[in-house]
């Protein structure tokens, strides 16, 4: 931070302030034009239901042999396929707040999945898992896609 602070300094930036606090605790009473963070999601509380929700996905896609880390991996089957080096894009999204979509696409991924859900409560489940990220005020993050594509030449 001190460096931070001379910098800004020396670039007389003077309506420039630089405060370290953690991010559940952090009060702002003043007007800011401006919050900068790093790596502040490993910080927010995470909902308990959504990481079970993951859980019963990825489990469930371990059992039936679908390889669960594939995008990866899609450089280096597109080499083994002869394909040119592929680009690559990964797209990922967070989503909170009561009115999402997240909740609804989560648990139709595991109705999907999972025969066997109403065992665990999935017809319930977007509404819990709503309330639960409401009542952090939390977010959630569908899966990202991992899309790849390359040019063969004509």
């Amino acid at each position: 931070m001190d460096k931070a602070r001379e910098r800004a300094k020396r670039a007389r930036l003077d309506q420039v302030r630089f405060e370290v606090g953690g991010v559940a605790d952090f009060d702002i009473v003043e007007s800011v034009d401006a919050i900068v963070g790093r790596l502040i999601l490993l910080h927010l509380p995470e909902s308990q239901l959504c990481a079970q929700g993951m859980r019963w996905i990825f489990e469930t896609f371990r059992r039936a042999g679908v390889e669960t880390d594939m995008g990866s991996k899609l450089f280096s089957t597109f080499r083994r396929a002869g394909l040119p080096e592929p680009q690559m894009l990964l797209s990922g999204r967070f989503e909170g707040g009561p009115d999402s979509f997240a909740y609804r696409y989560l648990t139709d991924v595991l109705k999907t999945l999972l025969p066997l859900a109403e065992r665990f409560g999935i017809d319930t489940f977007a509404e819990r898992l709503r309330d639960d990220v409401v009542a952090l005020d939390g977010v959630l993050q569908p899966p990202a896609f991992v899309g790849a594509w390359a040019r063969v030449a004509s």
